[in-house]
């Protein structure tokens, strides 16, 4: 499990907003790796501070709560590219939000960028996106 410090380090070393947003959206509401691709802005439910995952383990839904740094670091990260439905669509290579995006960023992209920055810290074990969600427990 990753200590509160690893996560600090790990959160600090992302330069790009779209990764960064969807890592602390993985960490401070504890979800699992497609939950948080496939979440769309009307699951963001700011009046009851809470998330509406949809199809998550099992095939069922449940509402998480969510914390407000959070919604204040989705919100800056949609300004950055307001599409009308999904929070994290697909990019191009150079970060631009694919005109018209129906699809999520993939699963090898943001296992990919996580690779990366546990690469850059030098870090010795295997870090992967779930290790974000148990350390939200």
């Amino acid at each position: 499990m990753l200590t509160v410090d690893e996560v600090q380090r790990i959160m600090q070393a992302i330069r790009l907003s779209r990764f960064r947003a969807y890592f602390w959206t993985v960490y401070s509401c504890g979800l699992r790796l497609n939950e948080a691709l496939a979440l769309q802005v009307g699951d963001i439910d700011s009046q009851r501070m809470r998330i509406h995952i949809h199809r998550g383990k099992g095939a069922k839904d449940r509402l998480v709560p969510l914390p407000a740094s959070t919604l204040d670091v989705l919100r800056e990260y949609w300004k950055t590219h307001r599409h009308a439905t999904l929070l994290f669509p697909k990019t191009t290579q150079q970060g631009k939000v694919v005109p018209g995006a129906r699809q999520t960023m993939s699963e090898s992209t943001v296992q990919g960028a996580l690779r990366r920055v546990v690469v850059e810290l030098k870090f010795t074990r295997n870090i992967s996106v779930h290790c974000l969600r148990s350390a939200f427990a």
